[in-house]
Parts: structure tokens; C-alpha cells; sequence
């Protein structure tokens, strides 16, 4: 019986030096992250490589405003 769950492989997880995401990373995919001095969510970077080797990206950045909200992303 296929219960059509395909194999797994559990993502390799890198920390900064005070525990934030900075990167995440398996066969088919990699991510980096990187934060501002207030651990604010600054720049996201990523690929994904499909099952058949076709590869989409992304870039993420964002900025605040004095409020600590989103003011650009």
C-alpha cells in the first residue's frame, strides 16, 4: 500500500550567536536569514530545486520604521 508520503530528509538548522534562524538547509532546498542589532527580521534568501531539477529563488528584505513596524518589504 503508497500512502503517497514521500522519504523525508530532516533539514540541517544553523543558529547566530543569539539564537536566531540564520540559514536552513536539505538536498533541495537553502535558506539564509539575517536579523538587525533589535533581532528584527532583516533578509531572506532561499532556492528550491524540484524533484525534476528546476530551481526557483526568492529574496526577501524588509525595513522599520521607529515604531517597529514593517515599513518596507
Amino acid at each position: 500500500m503508497n500512502s503517497g508520503v514521500g522519504f523525508r530528509v530532516c533539514p540541517a538548522i544553523g543558529y547566530d550567536a543569539v539564537g536566531n534562524v540564520s540559514s536552513v538547509s536539505s538536498p533541495s532546498f537553502y535558506h539564509t536569514y539575517r536579523y538587525d542589532g533589535l533581532y528584527r527580521l532583516i533578509s531572506a534568501v532561499g532556492d528550491y530545486t524540484s524533484t525534476n531539477g528546476g530551481l526557483a529563488q526568492y529574496t526577501l528584505q524588509m525595513s522599520y520604521d521607529n515604531l517597529h513596524n514593517i515599513s518596507n518589504k
